[in-house]
């Protein structure tokens, strides 16, 4: 094997232990670690059998790449409906800490998948990075929060046909109870005003940004939507790159095990940057 895998933990700003994952590799290792991001919610878990192999991927061509799980998630410390997005961007920032203090490496890249690779994005004045990989960016909180609430109403008909709720009928019962039960998950009154309030990266003046980003987008079709257009549009780096790829998305589904179309693309284009 041409890489090792360690766990580890290390504290976030509120002190809580947090959970991540070190692959290191044994031979041509290059002076650059890469920090994993991850999604929001379901869409870990089911993309948890990609994001693995390709960290594997990454680290057999020489890279350290550190994986970890947000307060709150996986087998970190916290309690998911008291979680916010300023929490999760600040764990990103501790992730990062930890890294360059375990491995001795300074230089940093990194890379998330759907709301991570948003999150990852928003610290960027902080975190520095050599580059930034984004794969399936969710591009706007609002909107993604949204279309998260409506999974309750998938739950609510499956229990009871008869049971109809309006999305603002919705948003008063979250505010009346304080939380609500969507797919598993304890949606917070807080959780959920803390992505209607998170400014997009789009929306942020990022005429400064000098770092690279490559951002991927997978659908069954053969181009991508218009919001991604809309997205690329919007964005005034002249050092962004953008790659669609006709493919099976893995985050939503729990039966995609590769994406070797992703992996072996980014792999491409991360040795053409170092």
């Amino acid at each position: 094997m041409l890489y090792e895998e360690n766990i580890h933990y290390f504290r976030n700003k509120d002190g809580s232990l947090l959970q991540g994952f070190l692959h290191t590799p044994l031979n041509n290792i290059k002076n650059i670690g890469i920090i994993y991001c991850p999604p929001f919610a379901e869409e870990e878990n089911c993309s948890h059998a990609v994001i693995v192999q390709a960290a594997r991927r990454f680290t057999e061509t020489g890279y350290h790449v550190f994986r970890f799980y947000y307060s709150g998630t996986g087998d970190s410390e916290g309690v998911f409906s008291q979680s916010t997005l300023t929490v999760w961007k600040d764990d990103i920032l501790q992730a990062i800490n930890f890294f360059k203090s375990k491995t001795g490496i300074d230089k940093i890249a990194l890379w998330g998948l759907r709301l991570g690779s948003d999150l990852m994005l928003c610290t960027c004045d902080e975190s520095k990075p050599e580059f930034a990989l984004i794969w399936q960016p969710i591009l706007d909180f609002k909107s993604y929060i949204h279309n998260f609430l409506r999974l309750y109403f998938g739950t609510q008909i499956i229990v009871d046909s008869s049971v109809k709720f309006s999305s603002e009928e919705l948003i008063k019962q979250l505010k009346k109870h304080g939380k609500l039960e969507i797919g598993g998950y304890q949606l917070s009154e807080e959780l959920y005003k803390s992505f209607k309030e998170q400014k997009n990266f789009w929306e942020i003046d990022n005429s400064k940004t000098t770092f690279p980003l490559y951002i991927f987008t997978i659908s069954m079709n053969q181009n991508p939507p218009f919001k991604i257009r809309h997205f690329l549009s919007s964005l005034v780096l002249k050092t962004s790159q953008y790659q669609h790829i006709e493919d099976t998305p893995f985050w939503d589904r729990y039966w995609i095990w590769k994406s070797e179309k992703i992996v072996q693309n980014t792999i491409s284009w991360i040795n053409s940057q170092v």
